[in-house]
C-alpha cells in the first residue's frame, strides 16, 4: 500500500526510504517490523504502532535521523538488537515482559544509548 511492501504473514517488509511525509502509521493486522525495514527513513519524525505489533527486528529503524517519537504498544514482546540505532529517540516504553536483544535497542543521534523504560 503507498509503496509499503507487506508480506502476507503480517509483516511490514520495507517502507520507502524515499518518502516524504513525516508521520506513519503502521496498520492494524501487521504483527511485525522487519529488520531494516523503515532504514534509512530520513523524513520520518513520527512513527504510529498499532496494538496487535508483535515483533520489531534488528535495524528496524535504522538511521531514521530525526525519528523523535515511537510509541510502542503493550503488545511489543520482542524488540531486535539496535532496532531504533540512529535515530533522534531517547527512549522507548516496554511491557515487562518484551525481550530485548543484548539489552540494546540503539544509540541516538548524539551518542547516547537509547534508554529502555518497562512498564
Amino acid at each position: 500500500e503507498d509503496g509499503v511492501l507487506m508480506g502476507a504473514d503480517g509483516t511490514l517488509i520495507c517502507y520507502p526510504a524515499g518518502k516524504t511525509i513525516t508521520k506513519y502509521t503502521v496498520l492494524s493486522g501487521i504483527k511485525t517490523i522487519g529488520g531494516l525495514a523503515f532504514d534509512h527513513c530520513k523524513n520520518l519524525q513520527n512513527v504510529y504502532l498499532q496494538e496487535g505489533l508483535e515483533e520489531i527486528r534488528a535495524y528496524a529503524f535504522n538511521e531514521c535521523s530525526n525519528l523523535k517519537n515511537i510509541d510502542l504498544p503493550r503488545s511489543v514482546q520482542s524488540i531486535g538488537n539496535k532496532a531504533f540505532d540512529m535515530t533522534t529517540v531517547k527512549s522507548v516504553t516496554v511491557s515487562s515482559g518484551c525481550h530485548i536483544d543484548w539489552g540494546d535497542v540503539g544509540n541516538n543521534t548524539d551518542g547516547d544509548k537509547i534508554q529502555v523504560n518497562y512498564r
